[in-house]
């Protein structure tokens, strides 16, 4: 979780974890509907 100077929260989830790649879910209280994947790939 990470909690800015305004207050505004981003929390970060891990969906999944393999050797090589890294996926988090996101959400925010950005007032926003939907869902944020990010994925980090090993090269």
């Amino acid at each position: 979780m990470i909690t800015y100077d305004n207050n505004r929260v981003e929390r970060y989830n891990i969906a999944r974890l393999t050797k090589g790649n890294l996926e988090l879910n996101f959400d925010t209280d950005a007032n926003i509907r939907g869902i944020a994947k990010v994925s980090c790939v090993k090269i």
